[in-house]
């Protein structure tokens, strides 16, 4: 340690001095402009203590570091949902502790504290909202791992509480949903709210971030490049979530005339001006209102393919106890990218007729569709957008449409594209396991490639001996 006099800085201190980093390497540096030389030497101290002591640090002190390297990186409704978190849930309980005596005895006994706990109406904490919790506490103790060398992430050692997977959530039939919006028409920025989320898959606040330069009509497109945030009470507009999330959304054709009639109404409309100016928590009042009143449930999910393919383990057996009650209708296999930019998992659709056991005799078979082709196409910066037919200028995903609906309706096995099966909860649930291959869209290009690809993976697998 060191501090000296900087004769050519009238007469101001400056320290000097060498330190290791987190990657082990020895490497120096030189601040000026001290007053004094106890100041020159605080802060000396203050920076070997940031870069190699924070074990040393209390966890509340460690938090404020933390805040000072990750909240410039995140968006502010995200770092106040994280601070919330940590200052209520993690705080209490290893705030005081230094970093370097957190063991695994108070992780797991800070764990235990929690999945005691019961909320306002006497619940305890759902199993996703533990497992979000732990994540924020790992995270923290990652960061200390990475920058400021603490050795070993005891929470990532410990183990998560909690469950990756979401609670079981119903899906509205369409029946269900032309019940519910009928409900909330007595109220038009509900009503023309709700269409935009359901038809246009948005999140709430892409949706009250919407203004009426945002619609083309000609093209019967949204554009997506904005979300409002509730922030101190104060609207705040932000970038979307992501960056893959500015896109642009088509619309239905009757959804667009929905839309240019609702925004007629607007008195001297401004292009810029938010066309929904109510909040997210009144859309969910809005939304329990409209439920309650069509006596429908809440709220829609689809499952990832992993639901379908597996026969074995938790799955074959929840599998097994669906089917006891109820008949699976119909699966369908989605586009890869379907929720793309917002997901990225491969999903599928069951539709069951509930209350009916799938043994019944009197059931047809389950069909299959694979649905992979949507006519939508991925573009870069743009999502995922509709293409037309070059000849007619009609859209492909209408035409594809009526041909699912028809294959599905008529319940019709087509090589390649449906099949029809009795399953069982031992089979897999999913069209690729059931339909014939369509042999007349094979060609000796696509046999090329394929055995281009399967070269290419024995050379990465290291497989590949050339005798």
């Amino acid at each position: 340690m060191g501090a000296y006099r900087d004769e050519n800085k009238n007469g101001t201190w400056y320290c000097k001095f060498s330190y290791v980093n987190w990657k082990g390497e020895k490497l120096y540096k030189k601040k000026r402009g001290f007053s004094t030389k106890k100041e020159a030497l605080n802060w000396e101290k203050e920076f070997l203590s940031q870069q190699a002591g924070a074990v040393e640090m209390t966890f509340r002190e460690f938090f404020e570091l933390y805040k000072r390297d990750k909240k410039p990186r995140i968006r502010e409704n995200t770092w106040r949902t994280k601070e919330a978190i940590v200052t209520t849930k993690i705080m209490p309980y290893l705030g005081d502790l230094l970093m370097s005596d957190i063991s695994n005895v108070a992780i797991i006994q800070w764990q235990n504290e929690l999945m005691k706990i019961k909320d306002d109406r006497g619940q305890i904490y759902s199993p996703t909202y533990l497992r979000t919790i732990h994540a924020q506490l790992s995270s923290i103790l990652n960061h200390a791992c990475r920058y400021y060398n603490l050795k070993t992430n005891l929470a990532r050692d410990v183990g998560t509480m909690g469950e990756k997977e979401a609670d079981e959530m119903l899906f509205w039939t369409q029946e269900e949903y032309e019940a519910f919006i009928k409900a909330v028409k007595d109220k038009p920025h509900s009503y023309y709210a709700f269409e935009i989320l359901y038809w246009c898959g948005l999140r709430m606040g892409e949706l009250l971030a919407l203004t009426k330069e945002k619609f083309d009509f000609k093209t019967g497109t949204i554009k997506i490049d904005e979300s409002l945030q509730r922030i101190d009470g104060k609207n705040i507009i932000t970038p979307p979530k992501t960056k893959k999330s500015i896109r642009k959304v088509a619309m239905p054709d009757f959804l667009a005339e929905e839309i240019k009639i609702y925004l007629n109404d607007f008195y001297k409309l401004k292009s810029k001006d938010l066309i929904f100016t109510f909040s997210k928590s009144f859309l969910h009042h809005e939304m329990d209102r409209g439920a309650k009143k069509a006596n429908v449930k809440r709220i829609a999910v689809l499952l990832p393919v992993a639901c379908a393919m597996g026969t074995i383990g938790e799955i074959g057996k929840i599998k097994k106890e669906i089917l006891e009650e109820n008949t699976l209708d119909a699966v369908f296999t989605l586009p890869n990218e379907v929720f793309y930019p917002g997901a990225s998992a491969s999903a599928c659709c069951m539709v069951f007729k509930v209350g009916k056991k799938h043994s019944d005799i009197s059931n047809p078979d389950t069909f299959f569709g694979y649905y992979k082709d949507d006519g939508f196409k991925k573009r870069k910066n743009l999502g995922r957008i509709e293409q037309v037919d070059i000849n007619t200028g009609k859209s492909l995903w209408k035409i594809i449409e009526e041909e699912w609906i028809e294959l599905y309706r008529e319940r019709k096995s087509i090589d390649g594209k449906s099949a029809l099966k009795k399953v069982t909860p031992k089979d897999e649930w999913l069209c690729e396991a059931h339909m014939k291959t369509d042999y007349s869209l094979l060609s000796e290009s696509i046999f090329q490639k394929t055995i281009r690809n399967y070269y290419a993976y024995l050379i990465k697998e290291s497989e590949y001996i050339d005798y």
